[in-house]
């Protein structure tokens, strides 16, 4: 999973931390909220792609077009 011994100490005291603090970890990942939480956050280009995807074939191929200005 890691290719340096110190990735594996690095995530290892995270858990730890997490567990220090008494944060609930998840039962289907096994992972603390708060690194479940960073997994699950959506960037803003990942939003916006998948709002044009929703839109586009839905809008007008005369909308597609780009105007000159």
């Amino acid at each position: 999973m890691f290719e340096y011994d110190s990735q594996a100490d690095n995530y290892r005291s995270t858990l730890i931390t997490a567990a220090r603090r008494r944060e609930g970890f998840d039962t289907d990942t096994g992972l603390p909220e708060s690194l479940t939480r960073q997994q699950q956050a959506v960037t803003w280009l990942d939003l916006a792609c998948r709002y044009v995807d929703l839109k586009w074939p839905h809008i007008a191929a005369k909308s597609r077009t780009r105007s000159p200005r």
